[in-house]
């Protein structure tokens, strides 16, 4: 018979507590993405990377956020400050041009369509302030902090359950197709934006 044998936990120090509490917490956000939406990450009809959804496109935008925020370099703040707006111009724009009116046909809820064109418009305002700015402005840190908050909530807003990605998977929206054409409208806004 094996014998049982207690072997204490080592005592953590603080920052190790800190960096364990960390990698648990994107553990579970990385969790959530893959069981939400439209289902396994694996299972999707199309590239999750295609549609306005918790891709790698905007952890990369909220990363430029993360940066933002802990940088004390003007230019290098100016630099991200750039491209956020470019990141959001082109996804608000796709989102509404393509997504948008494709989700109202199929599910009829004007509400939800309307408070994400309202929260748009709030960011577009916001985004279109920061490019006029540049870093030793006395409210760009602020501008650029207040449109990380909207965007963090906007995006919570469209991931929930009965949000309006989960409302779009349940209706009978042409996913894959849709996918398709968002990813070629992404490519030659990027392309156009490269060009200026």
């Amino acid at each position: 018979m094996a014998r049982c044998t207690y072997t204490p936990k080592p005592k953590l120090g603080r920052g190790c507590a800190t960096r364990t509490l960390f990698v648990v917490r994107r553990i579970k956000q990385s969790l959530t993405w893959s069981n939400t939406w439209l289902g396994k990450r694996e299972n999707l009809p199309i590239d999750p990377h295609t549609l306005p959804t918790p891709s790698r496109y905007s952890r990369q935008v909220a990363g430029w956020f993360a940066q933002f925020s802990k940088s004390r370099s003007s230019a290098r703040k100016q630099q991200l400050a750039a491209q956020i707006c470019a990141a959001l111009r082109v996804h608000t724009e796709i989102e509404e041009e393509i997504f948008y009116p494709a989700f109202l046909s199929a599910t009829a809820d004007k509400d939800m369509h309307h408070e994400a064109v309202v929260e748009h418009a709030g960011a577009k305002e916001l985004i279109a302030q920061i490019e006029e700015m540049s870093a030793g402005d006395d409210y760009f840190d602020a501008k650029v902090t207040v449109l990380s908050e909207m965007i963090k909530h906007h995006v919570k807003e469209e991931e929930q359950p009965g949000g309006m990605f989960a409302e779009a998977k349940k209706s009978k929206m042409d996913l894959k197709a849709l996918g398709e054409e968002l990813r070629a409208r992404k490519g030659e806004l990027q392309a156009h934006d490269r060009a200026a």
